[in-house]
């Protein structure tokens, strides 16, 4: 059985589903090996699951930035081998995977323009 999880961030909003071959102590050690401060756990109020998939998502946006990958699977494949250390990425093929994008995409700019009524 696998965990479907949504992100929402001021800059991008995913989602991806996490494998339940991941063990909340693998996630823990593999978030304090990459947020040394705990700030992701702050963030999400403890929660290890929707920590170690912020962590995941925002590895994957800062990817999607540098190469302007167009396709999930593109992206998933890349992600693959910058970050061997953490879980791999489903890519469509038969290899054992940690976690599956479903989606990510850029959160839409907004902005406001104020006018001076008479």
């Amino acid at each position: 059985m696998a965990l479907s999880i949504k992100i929402k961030t001021v800059h991008y909003s995913a989602e991806l589903v996490l494998n339940t071959s991941i063990r909340k102590p693998q996630m823990l050690c593999m978030l304090a090996s990459h947020d040394a401060k705990g700030d992701l756990l702050d963030k999400c109020e403890g929660n290890v699951k929707a920590a170690f998939a912020m962590m995941l998502c925002n590895r994957m946006y800062f990817l999607h930035q540098v190469h302007l990958d167009r396709s999930v699977s593109n992206l998933s494949r890349r992600f693959n081998l910058v970050n061997r250390q953490l879980p791999l990425a489903f890519t469509g093929n038969e290899q054992a995977w940690g976690f599956k994008l479903i989606n990510m995409e850029k959160t839409p700019a907004f902005s406001f323009q104020m006018e001076v009524m008479a």
